[in-house]
């Protein structure tokens, strides 16, 4: 066996945020083959939430939250969650926009994102009390969204808004009551003054 044929180790590589594991390339074999699977495999790896709330003793996740303050970026962000559920076999996902928030189960019907049932809707501002008039930042309403989160989860009983009322009593209250309410990637925080 020449040098060139020999199986030459790689280590995990980052491309767009994505890490990328290529385990072994021959140089006699095809190395298109290669790329054309790295490419398939980052396109198809879903986007992780804002939020996750997983079992305590296990990284399965419960809950994912996607947050996004942005108009545009609200748009994108059903599809997004909904995504992710089908995956990572999340059983409940929520969408929170500046204006609205959207409630999902996962009925374990398919593997596409149409097997995503939405079955709930409520305002924003009635879930997470009196909201800013002018849009927040990503990351003050991820903020706010913890907030209510750890509230729930330590028993504070808030009126439900009445159109979400059966979907945060059946599916997501039992789940942050039982969960460990994380964030799916690093966080800035400012501190001091």
């Amino acid at each position: 066996m020449s040098t060139l044929d020999r199986p030459r180790e790689r280590l995990p590589r980052r491309q767009n945020n994505t890490v990328v594991a290529r385990l072994t390339l021959t140089f006699s074999g095809s190395v298109a083959k290669a790329m054309a699977w790295q490419r398939c495999y980052a396109e198809h790896m879903p986007v992780w939430p804002d939020i996750v709330i997983t079992k305590p003793d296990s990284p399965d996740v419960l809950l994912a939250i996607e947050v996004k303050a942005e108009v545009a970026g609200a748009r994108g962000g059903e599809a997004q969650i909904k995504d992710y559920m089908v995956h990572q076999s999340c059983p409940v996902g929520m969408l929170v926009t500046h204006e609205d928030t959207f409630f999902s189960r996962n009925r374990y019907t398919g593997y596409e994102p149409e097997t995503i049932q939405k079955i709930g809707q409520c305002r924003t501002n009635e879930l997470l009390s009196a909201m800013p008039d002018v849009p927040l930042v990503t990351e003050d309403l991820v903020r706010r969204v913890e907030q209510w989160l750890e509230n729930v989860q330590v028993g504070s009983r808030q009126p439900w808004p009445p159109s979400a009322l059966e979907a945060i009593e059946t599916c997501v209250l039992p789940v942050v009551r039982c969960g460990v309410i994380r964030a799916a990637g690093p966080r800035w925080r400012r501190t001091g003054s």
